[in-house]
């Protein structure tokens, strides 16, 4: 893994391998190595079953340094992987290991291509969720769909994620009924006590795609709803480190919605976050993760992107996807009540799951 949203969704296979006394260990990319790191230790895992195989000191933020990582992370060849990881782990690489990756990220391919060159089986987390064009999301899909040539075990979180890889992939398909990330909202919820948080009633915003913070007509449409929501309640908005930029690169910007009542909020660990969403009457995002965590929880939230290959909450809510629709902003900031659901309490275990399947297989 790479990033601090895998690490996220990762965190309850970590948790049950160790229940399960499974040995596990967590390789880094390096692509966010100090969001990760602070992630890890966020969730209380110990520092000594984290390794990182590129040697990168700062988060990559920017388009030249992605690539610039990737590039050299592709050119690792089999021999220094296998004796970094012989370094880190007192072991090298057999073909009998379990090696999994998560989602869509460059770290998902990175993660991928690694497993290719030591022979390891290879395990697709999160497997399935496509979009109709190939370049949208970018490059999210094209990753998705690379990772899922090389995987020996696909792992999707429902039937529509199912369907879509069903007879199109090379080995076993197991649904897993629900995202891992219902795991790691369980035991957050009942492992890490509530922090201090904000008098209600507040609304939490998350917003940092690409896609919308390069697009002028976007980000005002962004900002417009920022400020028309801040009218019903104060809105907490989390900022990720582009969305910082933005708003430090339009002082005025930043001006009027703090003018309006918007309170910025630096990026902060998921067991403070998590809380801070679970108490919030309702949700601005643009992201996938925040979709399915307002799904699970039952909690409104209004979806400001095109499309989403995700599926929770679309169908009778609690999750509003309204494009850049006036129309439908409006519908939802109405009255936002309206789309309140059921906290998700199915019977199901994702992580047990993978982790049984696993196990069973490697012994």
């Amino acid at each position: 893994m790479g990033t601090a949203g895998e690490l996220i969704k990762i965190y309850p296979l970590i948790r049950s391998a160790e229940e399960k006394a499974m040995p596990w260990y967590a390789l880094a990319t390096g692509q966010s190595p100090v969001n990760l790191v602070k992630q890890w230790d966020d969730f209380r895992l110990p520092r000594r079953k984290l390794g990182f195989l590129m040697d990168t000191r700062e988060d990559l933020h920017t388009s030249m340094q992605a690539l610039s990582w990737f590039v050299r992370a592709n050119l690792r060849s089999k021999y220094e992987l296998a004796s970094r990881i012989e370094l880190l782990t007192g072991a090298r690489p057999r073909p009998s290991d379990a090696w999994v990756v998560h989602g869509d990220t460059l770290s998902s391919v990175v993660g991928a291509r690694y497993a290719v060159k030591l022979g390891v089986r290879l395990a697709h987390l999160e497997a399935g969720l496509r979009s109709p064009k190939l370049t949208d999301p970018f490059p999210e899909e094209i990753n998705r769909r690379l990772v899922s040539r090389w995987a020996h075990v696909h792992f999707p979180q429902d039937p529509g994620a199912e369907k879509n890889i069903a007879g199109r992939v090379r080995g076993k398909i197991v649904q897993t009924g629900a995202n891992t990330l219902l795991d790691t909202i369980r035991r957050v919820l009942a492992d890490f006590p509530a922090p201090s948080l904000p008098k209600r009633p507040y609304a939490v915003a998350n917003l940092h795609r690409f896609e919308n913070l390069n697009s002028s007509a976007r980000w005002k449409v962004l900002v417009d709803t920022l400020v028309r929501a801040a009218r019903l309640m104060p809105v907490h908005f989390v900022l990720h480190p582009p969305t910082k930029a933005k708003l430090d690169a339009s002082r005025p910007t930043r001006r009027l919605i703090e003018e309006a009542g918007v309170k910025l909020e630096p990026r902060m660990p998921f067991t403070r976050f998590l809380h801070l969403l679970k108490n919030a009457e309702f949700v601005l995002s643009d992201g996938g993760s925040n979709q399915e965590e307002c799904f699970y929880l039952g909690k409104p939230c209004l979806l400001l992107r095109e499309n989403t290959e995700r599926r929770e909450g679309l169908d009778g809510g609690p999750c509003l996807l309204a494009g850049f629709s006036n129309e439908l902003i409006d519908k939802f900031l109405a009255n936002p009540k309206a789309f309140a659901g059921e906290v998700f309490d199915a019977d199901v275990r994702p992580s047990d799951i993978v982790m049984n399947e696993l196990g069973g297989a490697h012994g």
